[in-house]
């Protein structure tokens, strides 16, 4: 199946390319974060490993190339400094090891289906499963007043060599949108599958790895008001690697325990200049705290 999907996209990314030359638009935008913050017993004990207090400061710059309403390349660039350590941060901040690529994907239209192959951000039942950046695809069927995206992320690629297939970890999801009224209703299932996960340092010392969450998102709207709800059920099995015995997933509440895990809340300090914001976040997950000021300031295009 793998192998038709890389085949579909290729063949429409090579038509596009094809097309006459053509002038294109460039859009720019970015973000900037300054940041002080205090972190203590983030390994859930009292024993002091991973406490810090210090300063950073990233940059991003986005650019979009836009050659036409169905096709434009996306790219966003970060630059990561602490301050005062060895990598850039240090005296005549000039080290090496700060910058990454963060997205770099092809967005394109055939007909009513949207393609977004590359380095790209997704987030699912609201970042209680999943909020970060991949590689991968994801491709959306749009229609009136419902949409249903595919998502394939590769989360580890084995390698070259001999049966190396057998390493890779991949993450499949269906994410339907329906909308209707003030109603949106998103129900999600998704799959995580590998034939041997034990090299990967997330499912090392497992072997097969099956793993599904089900789950809807709820939003309505009320007035001036709103409602939101989200609901998980995550199910599945693996096998351990000495034993190799295959054992269930007790199922969870995984939105009740990510919600008890990190508690935070925000209050922003004004008056400010234009497009610029300082927060205050005190953080609290478990026993562990993270109270931090930050000053950031976000730039699109017009």
């Amino acid at each position: 199946m793998k192998k038709l999907l890389t085949g579909l996209f290729a063949a429409g990314l090579v038509a596009l390319m094809v097309l006459p030359a053509m002038a294109f638009d460039s859009e720019f935008g970015g973000y900037w974060r300054t940041r002080a913050y205090v972190q203590k017993d983030f390994t859930g004990s009292d024993s002091g490993a991973k406490d810090v207090q210090q300063v950073d400061t990233r940059t991003r710059l986005f650019y979009t190339a836009v050659f036409s309403e169905d096709f434009k390349f996306v790219n966003g660039f970060e630059w990561n400094n602490t301050w005062g350590d060895t990598v850039g941060g240090d005296i005549g901040t000039d080290g090496t090891g700060i910058f990454r690529i963060k997205w770099s994907y092809a967005n394109f239209n055939l007909g009513p289906v949207n393609f977004l192959v590359g380095l790209q951000k997704r987030i699912l039942h609201r970042g209680f499963v999943f909020d970060d950046d991949f590689a991968g695809l994801a491709v959306t069927y749009k229609g009136e007043g419902f949409q249903i995206p595919f998502i394939w992320m590769k989360a580890y690629e084995g390698g070259v060599g001999k049966d190396k297939n057998d390493y890779d970890v991949d993450y499949y999801a269906l994410k339907p949108e329906f909308t209707f009224g003030g109603t949106k209703l998103t129900p999600t299932l998704m799959y995580i599958y590998s034939k041997d996960g034990s090299k990967w340092s997330v499912t090392n010392g497992n072997n097969e790895v099956r793993v599904w969450l089900a789950g809807v998102d709820a939003d309505v709207k009320m007035g001036a008001g709103s409602l939101w709800f989200t609901g998980i059920y995550e199910g599945g099995d693996f096998e351990s690697v000495p034993a190799k015995k295959s054992i269930d997933m007790a199922v969870f509440d995984h939105l009740a325990r990510s919600a008890l895990s990190d508690q935070q809340g925000e209050f922003v300090m004004a008056p400010l200049p234009a497009g610029v914001t300082v927060s205050v976040s005190p953080c609290r997950r478990t026993s562990a705290w993270r109270p931090q000021i930050a000053m950031s300031s976000r730039f699109q295009p017009e």
